[in-house]
């Protein structure tokens, strides 16, 4: 073999072990790669208060606190003389009020599965789905500890567990069972003997088992000229010791927030508002600025929202932690790890190198929000723009655009 040809051979095979060794190192740095997928989050910026909560409150007075038996549920609405609850001279009484309430509670939860039935298609896929879902949803509000939230949870599952019985035939006998809910319902009302006498509603409005001595000391009449000093002098009163509970006897309620004068300007009248309250399980509640109130001598002022909205999670509450939301953000969070600049054409582009395939991609951002470990970009449609699912290179050595790495 003459020396060219060996020469040829040789530089061939270097090129080879070279063009593989490339790959290979190629290889080896896409495995080396740390990523993460971008996917939309909100963040907020907000004002935090100690709040405190001013309604329109009145004891609802009994001269009897055994043998009750409440015929109303917590912030359930009642009409003027309507019964709250009525006196049984017995025990056995009241355990039979109280079966009626569970049959009856029953049979509802029965009903609505059945009727789910008839009213849609049987669709095995989508009970499932919302078996999964109320699973879901059950598990999350056990971690929140709000035990009234906790049973409605509990209800609707077993509401689509009762539908998935009956769309697969398993409960093949609901419709007896439904009438003989009822007719052991009907039993029990007609032995019931009368009752000896009744605790009714001085006034229409929303019940509420609970009093905590907070109910008279700043009035209904003053809530929008509430100062700082009276939230910071408040303290509890006495219960009228014949009281079972209280009515809220105006739909709108007041929520007095102390803050600072600065953040207190962020703030206008009659503008909406969205605060969230770590202590309820409600996620956001929407309020009116109702007026803010300066005290100008501390630096300080009281921010005064409206509300509408009664609830049970919310009807207990008097002095509660509040996010008074101040802005709000969505885009694709990336981690600032892996925020990049790179000059193109003399210009100087922000962005973040993504993984498309085997190849290595720069992708432009536009910083809405950021925190120390990581930003929010704006959500944009263009091609050379960061997008939903993109997969981010946080770490990586020696990384460029249109780069191969396997």
């Amino acid at each position: 073999m003459s020396i060219t040809v060996k020469r040829i051979l040789i530089t061939l095979t270097s090129v080879i072990i070279i063009a593989y060794l490339i790959v290979q190192i190629s290889i080896s740095e896409g495995g080396r790669l740390k990523t993460e997928i971008a996917v939309p989050m909100h963040e907020y910026e907000y004002v935090v208060s100690e709040a405190y909560i001013i309604r329109n409150e009145q004891y609802v007075i009994s001269e009897y606190k055994t043998g009750l038996f409440y015929q109303i549920d917590n912030a359930q609405r009642v009409a003027k003389n309507g019964v709250i609850a009525e006196l049984y001279e017995n025990e056995s009484t009241a355990e039979k009020i109280q079966k009626i309430k569970t049959l009856e509670h029953n049979y509802e939860i029965l009903k609505k599965a059945e009727e789910q039935n008839i009213n849609h298609a049987p669709n095995l896929q989508n009970i499932n789905n919302q078996i999964k879902d109320s699973i879901q949803a059950l598990l999350n509000t056990a971690k929140t500890s709000h035990i009234g939230e906790l049973s409605n949870a509990a209800d609707n599952l077993l509401e689509v567990l009762n539908s998935k019985d009956i769309a697969t035939g398993k409960t093949d006998n609901y419709k007896s069972t439904l009438e003989n809910i009822k007719k052991e319902i009907e039993a029990l009302k007609t032995s019931l003997p009368t009752p000896k006498s009744s605790v009714t509603a001085q006034k229409a409005g929303y019940f509420s088992f609970e009093t905590d001595e907070y109910e008279a000391e700043i009035l209904y009449d003053d809530a929008l000229s509430v100062t700082y000093d009276m939230i910071a002098n408040v303290k509890k009163g006495q219960v009228d010791s014949k009281a079972i509970g209280k009515i809220v006897t105006s739909y709108e309620w007041y929520m007095a927030c102390p803050i600072d004068t600065q953040k207190a300007r962020l703030f206008e009248k009659d503008t909406k508002v969205s605060v969230k309250i770590p202590s309820s399980i409600s996620d956001r509640i929407e309020f009116t600025v109702a007026g803010v109130n300066y005290d100008r001598a501390k630096d300080k002022a009281v921010l005064i929202l409206s509300c509408n909205l009664i609830d049970k999670d919310l009807i207990g509450l008097r002095n509660p932690t509040v996010n008074i939301i101040t802005n709000e953000y969505e885009g694709l969070q990336v981690s600032k790890k892996a925020i990049r600049t790179l000059e193109q054409n003399g210009e100087s582009h922000v962005g973040v190198y993504v993984r498309r395939g085997s190849t290595m991609v720069f992708k432009r951002i536009n910083q809405i929000y950021a925190e120390s470990a990581y930003a929010l970009c704006e959500i944009k449609s263009e091609n050379d723009w960061l997008s939903q699912f993109d997969e981010v290179i946080i770490e990586g050595r020696d990384l460029y655009d249109n780069k191969y790495i396997g």
